[in-house]
């Protein structure tokens, strides 16, 4: 007597998606975006899904990637049991220090994009003491012109 599964019953939702997940951690490491597109799933339920199995010593954090902000918080999983990687975390006065590279990079304007009616608020990236040179909107009409380190 063999035992044979009956194919044409109906699998349950969560068992078919929790089988995507598993089949994509054993081709490879995974990270959750990765799988919320092969299964399905919302990123709430692939992180359930994930704090069970790694739980239950299926899978672990096996290395982090950065996300837009320059941040390790994306988590790669790696199926079998194994030592979570620990994130790298970064000092404070690094943290600081990029903090005050993206103000300053967005304050930046370039002068030859300025056109009559836009705002052209703006400092010039002279060090800790930048002080605004011209912080106004153009009246239209007005040509903006940069000359030498200032704009007229």
């Amino acid at each position: 007597m063999q035992a044979a599964d009956n194919l044409k019953k109906p699998v349950r939702l969560g068992a078919l998606s929790m089988a995507k997940v598993i089949s994509a951690l054993l081709e490879g490491p995974c990270s959750v975006p990765e799988l919320m597109g092969l299964s399905g799933l919302s990123a709430n339920t692939v992180h359930e899904y994930m704090r069970a199995l790694r739980k239950e010593g299926v899978v672990h954090i096996g290395a982090w990637e950065k996300d837009a902000t320059g941040r390790e918080s994306l988590r790669i999983f790696k199926f079998g049991p194994g030592k979570d990687v620990a994130r790298r975390k970064k000092s404070k006065a690094l943290i600081a220090k990029e903090c005050r590279q993206r103000k300053k990079a967005a304050q930046r304007v370039d002068p030859s994009t300025v056109c009559d009616g836009q705002d052209v608020s703006f400092f010039w990236p002279t060090g800790a003491e930048a002080t605004p040179i011209l912080k106004t909107r153009a009246p239209l009409g007005a040509n903006v012109h940069w000359s030498g380190h200032r704009l007229r």
